[in-house]
């Protein structure tokens, strides 16, 4: 992401992948996520991995980071499409 963003300029868009802890609130979090950033997350392995696809600053990243029931990020670079390319990840 770092060398990507000095070339260009604009917020990148990756396909994020989020782990997190067992037994949260999906809804609640689905909204934050459609709120922050106007993509709708799929959720994955009953409930602990969401996959979004969205522009991604190192401030998004480190807002992520910050949240306590957030256990590790993964992300791909998607180009300059918002399709995503859905789960690669595994914990």
């Amino acid at each position: 992401m770092i060398f990507r963003n000095r070339i260009d300029k604009k917020d990148p868009i990756y396909t994020l992948e989020v782990f997190i802890k067992p037994n949260q609130n999906t809804d609640q979090i689905r909204e934050m996520i459609i709120e922050r950033t106007g993509m709708v997350p799929a959720f994955y392995d009953s409930g602990t991995h969401i996959v979004v696809a969205h522009k991604v600053s190192f401030e998004l990243l480190k807002e992520i980071n910050d949240i306590d029931w957030v256990e590790s990020i993964k992300g791909t670079y998607s180009g300059s499409g918002i399709a995503s390319i859905g789960p690669t990840y595994e914990r």
